[in-house]
């Protein structure tokens, strides 16, 4: 690979539902395999047998923001934390990596995902912006 082939710019939103959200610094732990599970199934002969199968494994990210972004964001982290409203508050979210033309390169799309852990920002004087971070559980990934 050429080096002048390398990016120079790296952005990257997220998307709750139909919502885009500011910016944010980082999002970590996006790593997606998949998961082994025997299944049960019958030989031709009627025997019993398992068989592994492979299927997508639940997933987390870690996105880091600053905490006095997007009131939509913040709504649906109090949805699924303060107001435990799992069932109500799943939604898919959309990690956009974009080039420095702000083309879309490539879109994570996060099925069903819920705010799972919320930190709140370091209290600190003069430490720089306040930074919070939120853990977003997901039931599936795919790459668009």
């Amino acid at each position: 690979m050429n080096l002048a082939d390398l990016p120079t710019d790296h952005r990257f939103v997220i998307e709750l539902g139909r919502f885009p959200v500011e910016t944010v610094q980082r999002v970590t732990g996006a790593d997606f395999d998949q998961a082994l599970a025997a299944s049960p199934c019958a030989t031709p002969v009627g025997a019993g047998v398992a068989r592994e199968e492979t299927g997508p494994r639940h997933g987390e990210v870690t996105v880091v923001r600053g905490s006095d972004k997007s009131p939509a964001f913040t709504d649906w982290v109090d949805k699924t934390l303060v107001d435990q409203s799992l069932g109500s508050a799943r939604q898919d979210v959309t990690l956009v990596e974009l080039d420095a033309d702000k083309n879309h390169v490539r879109r994570i799309k996060l099925s069903n995902a819920w705010a799972a852990q919320w930190t709140t920002p370091s209290f600190q004087s003069g430490g720089g912006p306040a930074m919070e971070q939120v853990t977003i559980a997901f039931e599936q990934a795919s790459v668009e």
